[in-house]
């Protein structure tokens, strides 16, 4: 989100329906789009302790598990629209470069994302931290020493992506046009086809 796509909207609609149905969640406002905006790149069980506090952590981890399940089931009927230009870019990159998704999703979304894009035979591997138990910043280097990479690069929108990448030991290229402002990244692009000019890094 905020990189390939911006489910915000949709995920807000989910959020607000859980809640209403649920016996044990209570919040004074609506989750919106705007919020989530601020809140996604953090792990799930961190945006679940943002927005609801009053919960126990083992509620809150609880009504996480059930919210996300029913986010995927619901994204994967009806899908965001890929940023343009999101879903052609990467087929292109992926002609002569592999491809990885790392986030801080729960699992399944990414999955969810390359079915919706079509772009199963585009992405060489991805990881999330319900795959390995760890964070951005682990999983990052997973998929370095999983695939033995020589090179590589992150494209993140927030703030907490340029972290995770510099911890991991690897160059940041900001998507300027995503949720988040980065004060000093090693790169910016304004579209996600202007990856296709770094394509050469």
């Amino acid at each position: 989100d905020g990189t390939l796509w911006d489910s915000t909207e949709k995920v807000a609609a989910i959020y607000n329906r859980t809640i209403q149905e649920s016996q044990n969640v209570l919040r004074d406002t609506p989750v919106t789009a705007e919020l989530l905006k601020k809140e996604f790149g953090k792990p799930m069980i961190a945006i679940g302790y943002d927005l609801f506090p009053e919960l126990s952590k083992d509620a809150c981890r609880s009504f996480m598990t059930s919210l996300c399940s029913r986010e995927n089931q619901m994204l994967a009927q009806d899908p965001p629209s890929p940023y343009p230009g999101a879903v052609q870019t990467i087929r292109t990159l992926s002609l002569t470069h592999p491809v990885f998704i790392v986030s801080n999703c729960q699992g399944g979304y990414i999955e969810l994302f390359i079915e919706a894009a079509g772009l199963s035979g585009c992405i060489s591997g991805h990881l999330c931290p319900d795959d390995t138990g760890m964070e951005k910043a682990g999983n990052i280097r997973e998929i370095i020493s999983r695939h033995a990479l020589s090179a590589a690069v992150y494209v993140g929108d927030t703030f907490g992506d340029f972290l995770a990448t510099k911890e991991a030991g690897i160059e940041f290229i900001h998507a300027a046009y995503g949720f988040g402002k980065v004060p000093d990244p090693d790169y910016i692009i304004n579209q996600p086809a202007d990856l296709l000019k770094l394509s050469n890094l």
